[in-house]
């Protein structure tokens, strides 16, 4: 079983390591300061201060290899990456490092079909076999898992009047409002071309209709701009279902929340 609170560097998440590592590499800057400062007051500095620097140092030296290591794992990733993509298209992509990674492995997860070309958001047919597997994780573990679903009210007209590129925009923005506030586990997924797709392991009812709110509120402060175009209000409706209280069969429990959209 995994332990929740074991705090491990190594097993930490990528945001999570830079985080630390940035943590540890503050440590001298904030010294640095402190040292001006007691400097600029006339203040002798204790003896303790050279104990102080000292852990400093190391602090910051741990810091810098741990943003190393980040950097060397980005750069074996971006070398594996480039040797799958046809080189006419890799010359192609923008230089920096970073932006070609991505723009490679939406190439990949294009072709494996696992992402929407349009959104880069998950597919649908990704959405089929995520969600099964998670329903049977969530069985054989006897832990609820939720799915919630979002459509663009009249996505049509969205569509007809500012074009396929904003519609497209309009969706992407959603998916980033989803996607702050999505645990390590959830799975955003374009399901539709109006609707979006969130499935939620370990949530409960409540704890699923909370995240809804919580997004509805997002949605309302968010300004939908893009160009000369701003679009005064995004109207969207949620449905959700949870398993096992609406059922255990993935078939089921669509059905259910596609009905509660209604």
């Amino acid at each position: 079983m995994k332990k929740e609170n074991q705090f491990s560097l190594v097993s930490q998440g990528l945001r999570h390591r830079i985080g630390i590592a940035i943590a540890l590499m503050s440590t001298i800057p904030l010294l640095i300061a402190g040292y001006i400062i007691l400097l600029y007051l006339g203040t002798k500095m204790p003896a303790q201060a050279s104990i102080l620097l000292l852990i400093a140092i190391v602090c910051s030296i741990l810091g810098i290899y741990l943003i190393g290591e980040i950097t060397s794992s980005i750069l074996r990733l971006h070398r594996l990456a480039r040797t799958m993509v046809n080189e006419d298209k890799f010359r192609k992509m923008d230089k920096d490092e970073l932006k070609q990674l991505n723009e490679v492995l939406k190439i990949m997860g294009g072709g494996l079909g696992i992402l929407d070309e349009e959104t880069g958001l998950h597919s649908r047919s990704f959405f089929e076999t995520a969600f099964h597997q998670e329903l049977k994780s969530s069985i054989s573990s006897q832990r609820p898992c939720g799915l919630a679903l979002l459509q663009i009210i009249d996505y049509a007209n969205y569509l007809k009047r500012y074009g396929r590129d904003i519609a497209n925009s309009l969706l992407i923005d959603l998916g980033q409002i989803l996607i702050g506030n999505l645990g390590e586990e959830d799975r955003l997924i374009r399901y539709e071309p109006d609707k979006l797709a969130v499935i939620l392991p370990g949530k409960t009812g409540s704890r699923t209709e909370s995240f809804i709110e919580n997004i509805k509120k997002r949605i309302e402060r968010y300004t939908f701009s893009y160009a000369k175009e701003i679009i005064r209000e995004v109207r969207v409706k949620f449905a959700f279902v949870v398993c096992p209280a609406d059922g255990t069969d993935s078939e089921q429990l669509l059905q259910k929340a596609r009905e509660r959209l209604k």
